[in-house]
């Protein structure tokens, strides 16, 4: 095997730093995934992608998680997999692609592997012929300061290398051991169907499809997107042009997406009311409620949920939208005119929920009149 030495231009201790700026697990998951969908996007895309998340968790000793996250998409070459342990140093934002992609450019692979554990090995290829390797020990790195060095290895494909990449012998593996904290797969189970339905599902535009699965043992079962639990007569659709910024800094944010209400009584005692919201269809933040009601959310407005994409930039490590940008408090302000009387319609149909059936069909009826959706001759 052939090997290349490479001594990332930044010290050590910032890999280790890195993983402390807010994420949480499933948040570093979906930043990894991301990268997987830039790689893809960056073909044109020119074939189906499949994404696998597999999840070895031990609450008892974190030094036996395991993460391993495997695509299939584009693979990297030799100098991409070096420029992949700097920091900001990324040519996706020069790329013809750059509007579409959802990765912090040059950040997000380490802050994600970070927070979730302290050894990361990446595999990868783009061709046929040979794949890739590294190991980064970040603790050892640490030790080392500005000392260290990394190591990556050069291997001949051979007949069982070219099906590592779910059976491509193209793509990515980031491998994650030794986890900081307990991993346990429910929390996968509950956020990937939310992070990732937009393109899992029917609503992806790209042409090709993508596959989530999620492995854990000898199991491997693939992410449905998640269906919204409101009820379908209520859904409200929003799509609003904002206008923000000032004199000649002035620019256009696109919100779209829809708000509605649940009837099932069951589901209004679940406590995941509020609206999620997006940014190139990545899940930035579940269950918000600041965008329809101000202070502390309330089971009287459980009912009311919905999605919007809004075109801003999301924070550095995406976990959230910049809050503090001007940007974000006017799309804010505008959005709580449109979304604020939605609030008392919650309150009503939380009530209604508990009741008979004709009730809540009553309850829906009022509603669509209420925000001026078409009836049909029942509800009339």
């Amino acid at each position: 095997k052939e090997t290349r030495k490479i001594k990332p231009k930044v010290d050590a201790s910032a890999y280790i730093k890195s993983g402390s700026t807010g994420l949480n697990n499933w948040q570093a998951v979906n930043e990894l995934i991301a990268n997987s969908i830039d790689a893809w996007i960056s073909t044109g895309p020119k074939k189906n992608l499949h994404v696998d998340v597999q999840l070895e968790n031990n609450p008892v000793n974190l030094e036996e998680g395991k993460l391993i996250i495997t695509d299939n998409a584009s693979g990297m070459t030799i100098d991409e997999l070096e420029q992949s342990f700097n920091f900001f140093d990324s040519a996706k934002s020069d790329d013809e692609n750059s509007d579409k992609y959802l990765g912090v450019f040059g950040f997000g692979f380490k802050t994600a592997t970070s927070k979730i554990g302290t050894k990361v090995i990446v595999t990868t290829a783009n061709t046929d012929k040979e794949y890739y390797q590294i190991v980064a020990d970040y603790l050892e790195m640490e030790d080392k300061g500005t000392g260290f060095e990394l190591e990556i290895e050069v291997h001949k494909h051979n007949t069982q290398s070219k099906k590592i990449f779910n059976n491509s012998p193209v793509g990515t593996r980031v491998t994650i051991e030794r986890f900081n904290s307990s991993f346990p797969m429910e929390v996968l189970e509950e956020y990937l169907p939310i992070s990732w339905k937009k393109y899992i599902g029917p609503e992806n535009n790209f042409g090709k499809k993508v596959k989530i699965t999620k492995t854990s043992g000898k199991k491997t079962k693939e992410v449905l997107g998640d269906t919204s639990q409101a009820d379908i007569e209520t859904i409200f659709p929003i799509n609003q042009t904002i206008k923000v910024g000032k004199g000649k800094n002035k620019s256009e944010i696109k919100v779209a997406g829809f708000v509605g209400l649940r009837t099932n009584k069951s589901l209004n005692n679940m406590p995941t009311q509020g609206i999620h919201l997006y940014r190139r269809g990545q899940l930035v933040e579940p269950y918000t409620h600041e965008l329809y009601k101000k202070g502390d959310k309330h089971n009287a407005q459980n009912s009311l949920v919905g999605e919007l994409d809004i075109e801003l930039d999301a924070s550095v490590t995406k976990s959230k939208f910049d809050k503090d940008s001007e940007e974000y408090k006017q799309v804010r302000t505008e959005l709580f005119k449109t979304l604020s009387r939605f609030a008392e319609e919650a309150r009503i149909m939380s009530i209604a929920a508990q009741q008979d059936k004709k009730t809540i069909a009553k309850a829906v009826a009022e509603y669509r009149k209420s925000v001026g959706l078409k009836l049909n001759k029942d509800q009339a």
